[in-house]
């Protein structure tokens, strides 16, 4: 009887901590991590450099890479840029990556990478006390970004016998896992045309602290069909690209495909992009005799 209570014992135990498993993994996997606009995250390493470098001495300065995106960062450069060559040596000023991970189930918190320039301080002139020296911190990659939602199609606007979804005019968005964004999409139906048409205007900003030098169109889907025509406002080449410029981080693509169906009906939209990121920061190295 004692064995067979603890067979019945063990056996429970068993089941107990494979659902707390079972619960910790859904937990996970039902985690969206294209949400929100986090990006890249640059720091420095403790005193590297350090906030005193003394004349003729060696040191490091070591920054650390996090990518809080849910995208991978691909071909990235690193360039320390404005250093007076007088005061400070280094002996490399650019380094690159192939590829840092975004954030997902296996690496929630993202990729990490350590990225170091050695370097050697000079002596100070004319009896200075100290010299202090300002540089740029000069960082670009390549990502991606993609937009996902359901959408209601009603050709019959004003059709009082069609009791199924709602159109919404507008809608808004917080962000999608990157510092490129869709903000906002408007929709707009054309009943008048043969069959009826549907378009859209996502609105793409960029949300972060640096600049988008281009976006580019790879994917546009309407359900499981690709849309007719998507173009960016002001794009070049076949319109599936745009360059943006310093005073403005927008860009408005319209997408517009014939329907088939006449009846409301829920569906997805999806849309795939490729763009160029640049991030520029200042500081300052101290030299002391």
């Amino acid at each position: 009887m004692i064995k067979a209570n603890k067979i019945i014992g063990i056996v429970l135990l068993s089941l107990f901590l494979l659902g707390c498993g079972s619960g910790g993994g859904t937990k996970q996997i039902d985690y969206n991590f294209k949400q929100g606009t986090s990006g890249l995250q640059v720091s420095f390493m403790d005193n590297a450099p350090p906030k005193k470098i003394y004349e003729n001495s060696n040191f490091n300065v070591i920054l650390k890479m996090e990518n809080k995106a849910a995208y991978d960062l691909v071909n990235g450069q690193i360039t320390l840029s404005g250093i007076n060559p007088q005061y400070f040596v280094f002996e490399k000023k650019t380094e690159t990556f192939s590829i840092l991970e975004g954030r997902n189930l296996y690496l929630p918190d993202g990729g990490v990478s350590y990225i170091e320039f050695p370097a050697k301080s000079e002596k100070l002139f004319l009896n200075a006390e100290s010299y202090q020296g300002k540089y740029f911190l000069n960082i670009d990659f390549d990502s991606t970004m993609e937009f996902v939602d359901t959408i209601c199609i009603n050709p019959n606007l004003y059709s009082v016998y069609d009791a199924g979804c709602q159109i919404e005019d507008r809608k808004s968005y917080s962000g999608q896992g990157a510092p490129l964004a869709v903000v906002e999409v408007e929709e707009i139906i054309h009943p008048e045309t043969v069959g009826g048409q549907v378009e859209f205007r996502f609105l793409l900003r960029n949300r972060g602290q640096g600049e988008v030098e281009y976006i580019e169109l790879t994917k546009a889907m309407l359900g499981s069909s690709e849309f007719d025509e998507c173009k960016f406002k002001e794009g070049y080449f076949d319109s599936k690209k745009v360059l943006l410029t310093k005073q403005n981080q927008e860009a408005l693509l319209v997408c517009k495909t014939h329907l088939k169906e006449q009846g409301s009906y829920t569906t997805t939209v999806l849309l795939d992009f490729n763009y160029h990121y640049e991030m520029q920061e200042v500081h300052n190295l101290m030299l002391y005799e």
